[in-house]
């Protein structure tokens, strides 16, 4: 078991925050009620954390609303008791060097309410399913916004439990916290996604399907639609178009596109029947 003396290692890594080893002493001392002259007392004996921690006068209640990952586990379920002491005073060290610190100013006291505002609202199967479920019914800003009201609920860390425990993507999230702050909606532009249309790309292509194809078309022989038929195949369209209209073949859309694209003109892609007389009966 390592010495209370290894605290020196706490006041250099919170050192590296900007931090002080008073603030280290402090958090110490809050977190088990030691005050600084016994604390001063534990270091010149060089006490085991384990028998440091055994003979707290006190370790604070507060201590079960720190909360996170230490060295890959949860300190909220870490078992040993020595050991989730030692993970407390862990994370306690990580987080003195995060803004919501910085200007703090009351002693001990610091330490409760921030812990206290982590979590706002504790998560339950039955709110998430209600959440996961009223999202999917939402759509845009009015989801993206109804996401960034419930991580603001679930307090400091909420994007990450909210993403963990609900799906819900980091950036839609940052993208509804902005809006939600902003009172601006942000427009989503779904028209302006997906492929664009091979017309769009070469704006002249209709009509030059239009212009070889023409010459190589006929009426209904029935005279029963308004459809046109045409001798040439799709692939003797995209021929055509390369040699006679000048299109390279990288740029020219597949045949089946060229066929979808004819159709769309009014074009039928079948051999031409000569109209034939009924016979007497």
């Amino acid at each position: 078991m390592k010495s209370i003396t290894d605290k020196v290692y706490y006041v250099a890594k919170a050192e590296k925050k900007g931090r002080t080893k008073a603030e280290v002493d402090e958090i110490v001392c809050w977190l088990t009620g030691y005050s600084q002259k016994e604390l001063e007392a534990q270091l010149k004996k060089q006490t085991d954390f384990e028998t440091f921690l055994a003979e707290a006068p006190q370790m604070n209640p507060a201590r079960a609303l720190i909360k996170g990952v230490v060295c890959g586990v949860r300190v909220e379920d870490i078992q040993e008791p020595t050991m989730q002491g030692i993970r407390y005073l862990d994370k306690l060290i990580d987080e003195l060097g995060c803004s919501r610190f910085q200007n703090h100013q009351q002693g001990g006291k610091v330490w409760v309410q921030t812990f206290k505002k982590r979590r706002v609202m504790e998560l339950t199967e039955e709110l998430k399913i209600t959440y996961i479920e009223t999202a999917t019914t939402l759509r845009g800003s009015d989801r993206r916004v109804f996401m960034a009201r419930i991580v603001k609920n679930l307090g400091a860390g909420g994007q990450s439990l909210a993403a963990r425990e609900l799906g819900w993507c980091r950036n839609t999230i940052r993208k509804g916290l902005r809006e939600l702050e902003s009172g601006k909606r942000i427009e989503d532009k779904f028209s302006a996604r997906g492929r664009k249309k091979a017309e769009e790309k070469l704006p002249s292509l209709l009509a030059d399907i239009r212009a070889i194809v023409d010459g190589q078309s006929q009426t209904d022989p029935t005279f029963q639609s308004q459809r046109l038929y045409t001798r040439l195949s799709v692939a003797e369209v995209r021929k055509q178009l390369i040699l006679q209209k000048g299109y390279r073949d990288d740029d020219l859309p597949t045949k089946e596109t060229i066929r979808v694209k004819l159709n769309g003109l009014g074009y039928r892609l079948r051999a031409v029947q000569k109209s034939r007389p009924k016979k007497d009966s």
